[in-house]
């Protein structure tokens, strides 16, 4: 990353149009994700740090979080079967010994294991995840244990995305506003074109069926985890789905492992989805975990009560809690 006094020394304007030209070519990548050959990802992913140039992006030190992030796993995404889980290796991040079946995702490349949550409840995460009709789900509880301050990127510099979430995100926006009026003219223009880019990517649209479209915020994030200056944990940015309203985290495993613990599970089969006409989703719970065994990570379940109607649904989807 470049080092450069923002506020005191302008950079010539040479150097801006060079960094500007770098963006517009990342700009031109971005656009054709999902059709990049193996020789352009390659490329990106080997020239990326020094084709941003510039970014000046605020690491959060981070003490407590109000409350828990919660995530939402399919158990048959997990498990390939219908049926419970029975290790908290199957709630969090993706094992690390099946990285090399991990596809793209918001915040992270091909083959690197990450947990993803939400911040605003369970309502926006069902939303991403976006669970069918007579799949078993299990939503988790996380929370942080600040045994250290987490580092963190948070991505909203820009007016829209601070005005859909203002409670998180407008101290951040008016904060940057106003060191872009500290800055001098040319910093300015190359800061306010790097920021723009890093939004588009993370707010860029991406169909499940071909994930290399998150390549370029994936590549971002990359920048971030591996910054050899002050090397980040989280990335915490805007959720699509959710229109921005609700905010996403993605932590790295060992940072989940030192610093985030698992307070609660509940597990639910889903009866209705959106897909069939409804508004919503409407789910049946079926268990619920509130302890784990340290050692060997295996969930202590609870079977909820099971009424008739949902045992023949279960039934129907071949869904198991043995």
């Amino acid at each position: 990353m470049a080092s450069i006094d923002l506020y005191n020394k302008d950079i010539s304007a040479y150097e801006m149009n060079q960094y500007l030209l770098q963006l517009k070519v990342l700009r031109t990548y971005m656009d054709r994700s999902e059709s990049l050959s193996i020789a352009e990802v390659d490329f990106l992913k080997n020239n990326f740090r020094q084709l941003i140039g510039l970014v000046p992006v605020r690491v959060h030190h981070i003490d407590s979080f109000s409350q828990p992030f919660e995530r939402l796993v399919i158990n048959e995404d997990v498990s390939d079967a219908n049926k419970r889980l029975i290790n908290l290796g199957q709630l969090r991040y993706p094992p690390l010994a099946i990285s090399d079946e991990i596809d793209y995702n918001r915040a992270s490349l091909k083959g690197k294991c990450i947990l993803y949550a939400g911040s605003m409840g369970m309502l926006p995460t069902t939303i991403e995840v976006k669970p069918r009709r007579g799949q078993l789900i299990t939503s988790s509880k996380w929370t942080f244990n600040k045994k250290r301050s987490l580092k963190m990127i948070v991505i909203g510099m820009d007016p829209e995305l601070a005005m859909s979430n203002p409670n998180e995100l407008l101290d951040d926006f008016n904060e940057y506003r106003k060191c872009l009026q500290q800055m001098q003219p040319n910093c300015r223009t190359v800061v306010t074109e790097v920021s723009s880019f890093i939004v588009s990517a993370f707010t860029r649209k991406v169909s499940p069926s071909n994930r290399q479209g998150y390549i370029m915020s994936a590549l971002i994030s990359e920048f971030f985890y591996e910054n050899p200056d002050e090397p980040v944990d989280a990335m915490y940015y805007p959720s699509v789905p959710n229109n921005g309203s609700a905010m996403n985290i993605a932590i790295k495993p060992e940072v989940v492992d030192e610093l985030f613990d698992m307070v609660e599970a509940q597990e639910s089969i889903v009866a209705v989805d959106p897909g069939l006409g409804a508004g919503g989703w409407l789910t049946h719970a079926t268990g619920e975990c509130k302890y784990f065994d340290a050692k060997t990570l295996s969930l202590s379940w609870n079977n909820g009560h099971i009424s008739e109607d949902t045992k023949e649904l279960m039934k129907k989807f071949n869904a198991s809690l043995d």
